[in-house]
């Protein structure tokens, strides 16, 4: 008897489990230059992050930057500027497409549209696509290290830094 009770609470809390698993691994973040990637919006404040789960980035200044799962959101006077993912790729969708699995410039400027020359750096390359939404990062080996959401204005100040 004790037996059936283990086994049926065992497969209980399976049967309760799996669903939100499988709903993390199955989660989609929608890629909206220069506006949002999933539910966080360039713009919004850090009340507004932390009521969504986000909380205050520990390797980072916590005043600037939040994360919650694979997105980092990056403040300036307590509003979002720039949302980086590092998660899995294969769960980003801009205009109902998933993220390419080959990451080189010459695909991703294919995916996206409107990009720009490359910003050539100390520590890589970035390039801007959208009108500057996007901005995508690369080692100087043509390693891709990631993408953000930008606004026009942050994408000012790197290229004039870069100057």
């Amino acid at each position: 008897m004790n037996l059936v009770i283990a086994v049926l609470s065992g497969l209980i809390v399976a049967v309760l489990t799996i669903p939100a698993i499988a709903r993390d691994r199955g989660t989609n973040f929608i890629v909206v230059p220069g506006k949002s990637l999933g539910v966080v919006h360039i713009g919004d404040t850090m009340n507004q992050l932390v009521s969504n789960g986000f909380q205050p980035d520990k390797d980072r200044d916590p005043l600037q930057f939040c994360r919650k799962g694979p997105i980092l959101a990056r403040l300036e006077s307590d509003r979002v500027v720039q949302l980086w993912f590092d998660g899995d790729y294969a769960h980003l969708l801009f205009k109902k497409k998933r993220f390419p699995s080959k990451k080189d410039p010459e695909t991703l400027r294919k995916y996206f549209r409107d990009c720009e020359a490359t910003v050539v750096g100390s520590g890589g390359t970035l390039i801007y696509c959208e009108n500057r939404g996007v901005e995508l990062a690369y080692r100087n080996n043509a390693e891709f290290i990631g993408l953000s959401i930008v606004t026009p204005d942050v994408v000012k100040k790197v290229i004039q830094n870069s100057q």
